[in-house]
């Protein structure tokens, strides 16, 4: 059962043995996704989820940020911008922005949750709505938790961010699938 996990790997041998691992973030993306799919959650819990708990991030995110974080921020940002009228490079640039502000929470636990509801969230292929104007706003919304992050200011992080997330699951459900179900084979 460890093996599977991937917390332990037998070498055969003369030198083998087994060989400890420690889990990773991997671990549980795979473990809250197949029991996500495996329940088929409702979408929507899934945004409600990410509605709860990036607010916190981005809270956490402007006590605890680094030099490095808000550099890593401000990158993401600009890849942003730099996308253009380029979905594919927008939406990438857009979870590279969200993950840099995960990173800054320096929560490595709920880092791990949040980047496992992202994969799903990416993997429902709901991301095709994202016009010129949502472009726009997700800029000009990001460069506000930016701000507010990088002044240290964690109320208005959380603030800036749940109205964030909270406008994105407005403009998802329309088009989101009803539940997130284990793929037949």
């Amino acid at each position: 059962m460890l093996e599977v996990e991937g917390l332990l790997s037998i070498k055969a041998g003369r030198n083998g043995g087994s060989i400890i691992r420690l889990p990773d973030r991997g671990g549980v993306s795979r473990t809250l996704g197949a029991y996500v799919r495996g329940q088929q959650i409702m979408f929507d819990s899934v945004l409600e989820a990410r509605e709860a708990l990036e607010p916190a991030l981005a809270s956490l995110a402007a006590t605890h940020r680094t030099p490095d974080d808000i550099a890593a921020i401000a990158e993401a940002a600009l890849a942003l911008t730099d996308a253009g009228d380029d979905n594919t490079r927008f939406l990438a640039a857009n979870s590279q922005w969200h993950w840099a502000v995960a990173q800054a929470s320096q929560n490595r636990l709920l880092i791990a949750v949040v980047a496992s509801l992202s994969d799903l969230l990416h993997q429902s292929n709901v991301e095709n709505f994202v016009s010129k104007e949502v472009r726009q706003a997700v800029i000009r919304a990001h460069a506000g938790i930016e701000d507010a992050i990088r002044s240290g200011d964690a109320d208005a992080a959380q603030r800036r961010m749940a109205r964030h997330v909270k406008s994105y699951r407005q403009q998802v459900a329309p088009v989101a699938p009803e539940s997130i179900a284990m793929p037949l084979p």
